[in-house]
């Protein structure tokens, strides 16, 4: 667990989620390596498919604090995933309505007005591209991760190994190339200050067929 730690004091704790973990069972495990008297609260979610860097408070007043600023757009998240084709454009921006459908158990189209119509948008820019996949990176305006994954799949260019999504047409039976890999949390008015925590991918395929530097130069 040590190694998964990027920062830990009487406030926080920020650590480094494994893909196929569920949250619950992550923030448990850091409660018991902590040995923590105080319930550990994430500040936001990921689901079970992504793997990435997770912001927990360790008592009531840092929660408050770090959900304000949450809630302020004062996180800043970048993904990085691995896609089943490659972008039209190198970047691009992309905005939809959504629902969950609980008969196929994944996001699906719904008109704007439609009740229970969610809204997102989200950005990406393309950083290499092999053959038939590319790396990309991913900002979310709204921290909903599989909406990223219903995106891409939007955009003909599903996330690797999303078998829900229709990126496992090259490989079955893989992790699904997604991590949260950046956040940063401004501090003060403006853009200034602040802390940010990077996490590179996992040092196996479809990561390995890039230059994984670009990453660490955004």
């Amino acid at each position: 667990m040590k190694n998964l730690i990027f920062k830990e004091d009487v406030d926080v704790v920020v650590a480094y989620k494994q893909q196929n973990i569920a949250m619950k069972d992550f923030v448990n495990s850091l409660q018991e390596y902590f040995n923590d008297n105080q319930e550990l609260k994430p500040i936001y979610d990921l689901d079970l498919l992504c793997g990435g860097i997770v912001v927990c408070a360790r008592n009531e007043q840092a929660y408050n604090n770090l959900k304000e600023a949450y809630c302020k757009n004062k996180f800043e998240f970048d993904f990085y995933a691995v896609t089943v084709g490659t972008p039209k454009f190198d970047s691009g921006t992309y905005s939809a309505h959504v629902t969950f459908d609980k008969k196929y158990n994944k996001l699906t189209h719904i008109p704007q007005l439609n009740a229970g119509a969610e809204g997102f948008g989200l950005t990406y820019a393309t950083l290499e591209r092999v053959q038939q996949i590319a790396l990309v990176d991913i900002k979310l305006n709204t921290f909903i991760p599989e909406t990223i994954r219903f995106a891409m799949a939007d955009l003909g260019m599903p996330i690797f190994g999303d078998a829900v999504y229709g990126g496992d047409s090259l490989a079955k039976n893989t992790n699904t190339a997604f991590v949260l890999g950046k956040v940063r949390i401004v501090e003060g008015e403006g853009d200034e200050g602040g802390q940010t925590f990077v996490a590179m991918p996992p040092s196996s395929k479809p990561w390995t067929y890039f230059d994984l530097t670009k990453i660490s130069k955004l």
